[in-house]
C-alpha cells in the first residue's frame, strides 16, 4: 500500500490562519507609522511658517493678509496689525521672501487656516497658523491644535 505524505486540511488552514494574524498586524503597525510621519511632518512645518511670521512681523512690523505673503518675491502692498486691521506695508522695511514655498497641511493636503481669533493666539503671535483637521492625533489632541 502506498501512503501519500502531506498535510491535512486542518494543518494548512491553521498555518493560513497564522499568516493572516501576521499581516494585519504588520499592516496595522505600517498605516500607524505613516500617520505619526504626517504628525512629525505637521509640527515641523508649523514651526517654519511660525518662524516666518516672526520674521515678517520684526521686519515690517505687521503680519501679513495671507500665508502666501510669506513666499512672494515683491514686497506685499498691505499688512495686518495685532487688531485685524489691514495697513499699508512700507516695502523699504520687508526682507523676504521668507519662505522658499508655502507648504501644504500634511494631513489634509490642504493650506493652513490662518487668522487671528482668540483660538489662534498661541506661542506669543497675535496672527498663527494651524491645521485644518479636527481629527484626533495618536497622542490624543485634536490636530488644529498644534
Amino acid at each position: 500500500m502506498q501512503v501519500i505524505k502531506g498535510y491535512t486540511l486542518v494543518q494548512t488552514l491553521s498555518a493560513a490562519a497564522i499568516v493572516g494574524m501576521i499581516s494585519s498586524i504588520a499592516m496595522v503597525n505600517i498605516g500607524t507609522q505613516g500617520r505619526l510621519a504626517r504628525e512629525r511632518a505637521l509640527v515641523s512645518e508649523l514651526s517654519t511658517i511660525r518662524s516666518a511670521l516672526q520674521a515678517f512681523r520684526s521686519d515690517t512690523g505687521l503680519y501679513p493678509n495671507a500665508v502666501a505673503d510669506l513666499a512672494s518675491t515683491t514686497a506685499p502692498s498691505k499688512g495686518r496689525d495685532n487688531a485685524g486691521t489691514e495697513v499699508t506695508l512700507s516695502a523699504d522695511l520687508w526682507r523676504g521672501p521668507y519662505l522658499k514655498r508655502v507648504p501644504l497641511d500634511p494631513i489634509t493636503g490642504a493650506s493652513f487656516s490662518y487668522g487671528n481669533s482668540a483660538s489662534f493666539k498661541v506661542f506669543g503671535l497675535e496672527y498663527n497658523v494651524r491645521s485644518s483637521s479636527s481629527l484626533a492625533s495618536t497622542g490624543g489632541p485634536a490636530y488644529n491644535t498644534f
